[in-house]
């Protein structure tokens, strides 16, 4: 009933269906936290990335992916150096090599 009231409250008499970035607005307001909040959830977010060995490495990508996805629209973006020691935190110590190798490469 909570969200309800976010619409009801974009409607006016000019737009009796209510206006999308009204209701988004509201959203935002609610629900995006300050830029302090947004840093720590990031970088607790990324801490807490894993990868099994047996696991398919595309899982932590995708992983990536949305968490970078999710602070979009913050301040607290997500450089590429952070994906980068992401990866290396998150992997297990036996792909090391491999990712050191190819990070030589780049």
């Amino acid at each position: 009933m909570k969200l309800l009231r976010l619409v009801t409250n974009a409607k006016s008499d000019e737009w009796l269906e209510g206006e999308a970035w009204k209701v988004m607005q509201f959203l935002m307001k609610k629900y995006c936290t300050i830029d302090l909040q947004a840093r720590v959830e990031l970088r607790k977010r990324l801490v807490n990335l894993k990868l099994r060995f047996n696991q398919d490495p595309s899982d932590l990508f995708e992983e990536l992916a949305a968490i970078e996805h999710a602070f979009a629209q913050t301040k607290a973006k997500v450089t590429e150096i952070d994906l980068i020691g992401a990866v290396y935190a998150a992997a297990p110590k036996e792909y090391i090599a491999v990712l050191t190798m190819e990070e030589s490469v780049r």
